[in-house]
């Protein structure tokens, strides 16, 4: 399965959202390939892979390397580095895209699902939007995921966040939240989400 994690909004944790679930999966014992396709930033494999900024220099594009959290991870400037043969090697690959690249469009097209994580922010809200309406535009609207990042500023801080809130994450990798002590199914979920949030 291939889920792509993508905003044109930068700030709204598509990183760590990326590094969470490719964890979690592979705590579930799946074989999982993290995509840093932020072909300037590269915070997906620098945090995955615990780096300096020299250390970080000597990384190759194309080379997979494995995390410190054991799953593999890939720093990609072209989407033809992942060929095929790397793919079928995967039950998940996670492809953490950058605001707007044409690499991050790439993906898109062959995603199972279409994260896309969005704060509460005036800004924030306006570019969801307009990459949601994108999205839909393409043919794409029945991948998308939308996760509301309640606590994406408290994690780039390094503050501790709640559990549920790692259940949440990990719950929508799977495609079922948990309200409570019962399990509901994403549709439903969206539909509230979006109404309230207004997208």
């Amino acid at each position: 399965m291939l889920f792509v994690i993508t905003n044109q909004k930068g700030g709204v944790g598509k990183t760590t959202l990326s590094i969470i679930i490719a964890w979690w999966l592979r705590r579930a014992k799946r074989k999982v390939l993290l995509v840093d396709a932020d072909a300037s930033q590269a915070n997906a494999i620098e945090w995955s892979l615990g780096l300096d900024e020299d250390e970080l220099d000597e990384i190759e594009s194309g080379q997979i390397y494995k995390s410190r959290l054991k799953y593999d991870v890939v720093w990609i400037i072209s989407p033809f580095e992942l060929t095929e043969d790397i793919i079928d090697n995967y039950d998940f690959i996670i492809v953490d895209g950058r605001p707007s690249d044409i690499v991050n469009t790439f993906f898109v097209q062959y995603a199972d699902r279409i994260i896309v994580p969005f704060m509460k922010r005036k800004k924030d809200i306006k570019t969801t939007r307009s990459w949601l309406r994108e999205l839909r535009k393409m043919g794409y609207g029945d991948k998308i995921v939308l996760f509301y990042n309640k606590y994406c500023e408290e994690i780039a801080r390094g503050e501790k966040v709640p559990v549920w809130f790692v259940d949440y994450v990990m719950q929508k990798a799977t495609g079922l939240i948990r309200i409570g002590n019962d399990f509901v199914s994403l549709d439903e979920i969206e539909g509230l989400e979006a109404e309230e949030i207004g997208l």
